[in-house]
């Protein structure tokens, strides 16, 4: 028996693979809520950057990165930051004995203004407690995605009960004094069926009027992306709508950033063998309706997941893993028509490798994180082989509004 929307509903008896198809199903389901577009709540009404002087990046060096895990655990990955109204940074990432042990927390770091080093880890969400406030037991936690809104500052992470990542539920907590203490978790129910199978890497996006747009992905049966619309106005969040980009079949993690002229881009993940490049998607009205992801110009893409962030004018900064296989370099790039051409800064990390590398069997740089805080700054977050979450300043400069800008 299974609930949706305060119905209950009994379920005949079906095989392992009819439920899946009924999850994929489910998950793709399109309700009579609200969705984004409507009642004026766009992606680029609330375009977080309009109006900011667009800015030149310049490559830094990762013997400038600092450390921001500390050594609370032997693996750590899936880093999501934000600034605090003091302006100061919040990082959140899991750690553990190895990713998926049961051993996994999900940590957090503060950055004060004006510091050189990141505080020691504080534990956000043990599984422990994450089982007791959700009412179920839980095998694993991961990627967590940090947003601040005006005072209150949110944290969704997914769950696993039973099986593998493809089994998650997205879950959230939240804080009203900036990470100190924590409100007990809820999950999210993001499908009528089952509630399973949804993840999530990239930001959430303020839509005002006490609504989020949170980018999503599925990974059970078939790998697509979505948009959820949820209303975070009362006593606990709920998913009221949810926008699937079409065609996105084999691309997750979508990463969404708002253009000038109402509309915006998401920049994904590709899996799979065939067209391992960063793929994209568009949407002209604010996220109502995208375009069927498609290669961004030959960005390579060995199914890892990519980050991106709004230099001010037309210009989009990406971070991506520029190899065929492996994710031994970490790159960055300029985008300032929508991902159809690039111009290639260089690569941050890389497979020269540096002293304290010299011990790795295998090199690793991976899920970044992009943020601009309010004074212009960018910020790039990183794991780092498994056992770091590390974190530069990126160099910029103010910038003329250029064109021509010409794939490399």
């Amino acid at each position: 028996m299974v609930s949706s929307g305060g119905v209950r509903v009994t379920l005949p008896k079906m095989t392992f693979s009819g439920l899946m198809v009924l999850v994929t199903l489910g998950a793709a389901f399109k309700t009579r809520a609200p969705s984004l577009g409507d009642a004026g709540e766009t992606l680029a009404a609330t375009r977080p950057q309009a109006g900011l002087t667009p800015l030149r990046v310049l490559l830094p060096s990762p013997a400038d990165a600092l450390v921001v895990s500390g050594k609370v655990a032997p693996s750590v990955h899936a880093v999501s930051a934000v600034e605090l109204p003091s302006h100061g940074l919040l990082a959140f990432w899991f750690g553990g004995s190895r990713e998926g042990a049961s051993d996994v927390s999900i940590y957090s770091s503060l950055l004060s203004p004006g510091a050189q080093t990141w505080s020691a880890p504080q534990v956000a969400v043990a599984r422990r407690d994450a089982s007791r406030d959700l009412g179920r037991p839980l095998r694993k936690l991961g990627n967590p995605v940090a947003t601040m809104v005006e005072s209150r500052l949110w944290l969704f992470y997914v769950s696993v009960s039973v099986g593998g990542w493809s089994g998650s539920a997205i879950n959230v907590t939240w804080s009203d004094d900036f990470g100190e203490t924590w409100a007990p978790s809820c999950r999210l129910v993001s499908s009528p069926f089952a509630n399973i199978s949804t993840l999530v890497k990239g930001p959430a996006i303020d839509l005002g009027n006490g609504h989020l747009a949170l980018p999503v992905y599925h990974e059970m049966v078939t790998k697509f992306p979505q948009i959820l619309r949820i209303d975070c106005s009362g006593e606990k969040p709920r998913v009221e709508g949810r926008t699937t980009i079409p065609g996105g079949e084999k691309t997750i993690q979508p990463w969404i950033v708002s253009c000038p002229g109402g509309g915006a881009v998401a920049f994904l993940r590709r899996t799979g063998d065939r067209q391992p490049f960063v793929h994209v998607s568009r949407t002209s009205d604010g996220g109502g309706i995208w375009s069927r992801p498609v290669p961004a110009g030959k960005l390579a893409n060995p199914n890892a997941s990519v980050a991106a962030v709004d230099l001010g004018g037309e210009d989009i900064l990406l971070a991506f893993n520029d190899t065929d296989s492996g994710r031994d370099d970490l790159s960055l790039a300029v985008t300032g028509d929508g991902g159809v051409s690039w111009q290639l800064i260089g690569s941050v990390e890389n497979e020269s490798r540096r002293p304290e590398e010299k011990g790795e069997k295998r090199l690793e740089y991976s899920y970044p994180w992009l943020l601009r805080t309010e004074a212009g700054e960018i910020h790039l977050f990183y794991t780092w082989n498994r056992r770091q979450i590390r974190h530069l300043k990126i160099p910029t400069q103010k910038r003329e509004a250029e064109a021509g800008r010409k794939e490399p």
